[in-house]
């Protein structure tokens, strides 16, 4: 176990027993555990000679029934183990740092009192802002440091139990706190003795304040934590994001996969720090049919590139910006999706999706007879915009067989058909269209490709005069995506 704090040898209370006081305390104060006088060295440990060990008492309230949503035995359990670990730190080095005494004597409530979950109430706060530091001060965010238990959590059910965060307060007493904060330098060294690093688990720890539930990164309670906050859901390319990134700190995102992927199904990501030295991590991470696969990528001439390949047969996928250095920066993240281009059956009703910030986008055949009773299926998209409420709807007469492919862009959609007389019908807007009928001659294997707001093809494609702005054709055989000619109205 832990080293006993150092016996206060009458000087307090009367006798050297660990004295504890019940009091009348302020609003809001379960209990207090004060210093009493630094001696140096604690007597109780045999292998360690501490620099800051100090003799100390506890104050605890002597009325805990105004306490809400727990009950007095649990609050008195919650207090009582908290303050008396303060002691035990104490004991090691009472110049450490208070984040890290904070967080570590929430932590070991939960160890003492496995069925006492009230440590649980600061994470409603913390999982909400993920991106504020690890050790953040009180000024920086209030009770933050309360929150931080959950790191130590992670580190006693994945990186060698309880006997890890005791080797972090033994590792404490080689440096002198009153000096310099090293409560990262002592948590990295006890976490190199089991086989990791503060890195290293820092980086996983995110991934387990994602997933919580899911092996190999679930929490043992993981049903009480709230899910962690999301900074943003991307649907589409979305370019120049910018967002500050505290020091020990993570920020997540939702992509969600390329729904309309085409030759090239990617989506790409560029982190770019303002401070070019600051030692910041993509992870992307996604999960499908429950299997979990994480891409590390660190800092290369002064940005973070990955590229996501096949992101249409993804579950899931988050990007998380993790900050492993000890200074903060601010990071502009571009996210681009790649070859939007998906090929579109004419039989049976089928949802796309949401895939973008406003918009809903679905395909429906309808059959009928017309009133002379000859069958026909049309086929029908629909845009809904998420936003104003009104939908863009096109119809293609008589698809029997029809082939057709919708094709993305950053701000138009497309609808290329591969029939000549397909009755396109456009009930508003001009943002579907028939390739087939404007452009004459067009064969499907030629397989249009998306890039931002341009349209490629490949071999030769010729495209009448009344082909809108944005169409651009160019013979990707050649590998060459650079347009060679475009038309405009």
């Amino acid at each position: 176990g832990f080293t006993e704090p150092p016996a206060d040898s009458s000087s307090i209370g009367g006798s050297d027993k660990y004295d504890i006081y019940v009091e009348k305390l302020g609003a809001g104060v379960l209990g207090l555990t004060f210093p009493f006088s630094t001696i140096g060295d604690n007597p109780n440990s045999n292998s360690l000679i501490e620099k800051n060990a100090s003799i100390s008492f506890i104050k605890m309230r002597n009325d805990y029934s105004l306490i809400q949503n727990h009950s007095q035995v649990e609050t008195i359990q919650f207090t009582s183990s908290h303050e008396f670990f303060h002691a035990i730190q104490f004991g090691y080095d009472v110049k450490e740092k208070n984040w890290l005494m904070e967080s570590t004597a929430t932590w070991i409530v939960d160890e003492v009192y496995d069925d006492n979950n009230q440590g649980v109430d600061y994470f409603k706060t913390w999982f909400k802002i993920p991106y504020v530091s690890l050790d953040a001060t009180q000024a920086e965010s209030f009770n933050h440091w309360y929150g931080s238990w959950i790191f130590f959590r992670y580190i006693s059910e994945h990186l060698g139990g309880h006997s890890t965060i005791k080797k972090i307060w033994e590792k404490s007493v080689k440096y002198d706190g009153k000096i310099k904060d090293y409560s990262f330098v002592v948590i990295d060294e006890a976490l190199v003795s089991v086989g990791s690093s503060f890195k290293e688990a820092f980086k996983k720890f995110a991934l387990s304040n994602l997933y919580q539930t899911e092996a190999p990164y679930n929490y043992e309670e993981a049903d009480l934590y709230p899910a962690i906050k999301i900074t943003r859901n991307f649907f589409q390319t979305k370019k120049g994001n910018n967002y500050s990134s505290k020091k020990h700190s993570s920020r997540y995102f939702r992509i969600f996969p390329n729904v309309l992927p085409g030759t090239s199904d990617e989506i790409e990501f560029t982190v770019t720090p303002d401070n070019i030295n600051t030692e910041i991590e993509l992870i992307v991470t996604t999960k499908t049919s429950g299997i979990i696969d994480v891409a590390n990528s660190s800092i290369n001439g002064g940005k973070i590139i990955y590229t996501l390949q096949n992101s249409s047969t993804k579950g899931e996928i988050y990007a998380i910006v993790v900050n492993l250095d000890t200074v903060k920066t601010n990071i502009t993240l571009d996210v681009s999706y790649k070859g939007n281009l998906v090929q579109l059956s004419n039989s049976g009703n089928y949802n796309y999706g949401r895939i973008s910030d406003n918009y809903y986008i679905y395909k429906y055949s309808r059959q009928y007879n017309d009133n002379n009773g000859d069958p026909h299926t049309d086929f029908i998209i629909n845009r809904y915009n998420l936003r104003f409420g009104y939908v863009f709807d096109y119809t293609f007469s008589d698809t029997n067989g029809l082939e057709a492919y919708l094709a993305k862009t950053q701000g138009d959609m497309f609808v290329i058909a591969d029939e000549t007389n397909t009755g396109l019908q456009k009930n508003y807007g001009l943002h579907f269209v028939s390739i087939k009928e404007l452009a004459g001659e067009f064969s499907l294997k030629q397989f249009p490709a998306v890039d931002y707001n341009r349209m490629f093809f490949y071999g030769n494609l010729t495209i009448s005069s009344d082909v809108f702005t944005g169409i651009y054709s160019t013979d990707l055989t050649t590998g060459n995506p650079q347009t060679d000619r475009k038309s405009v109205v």
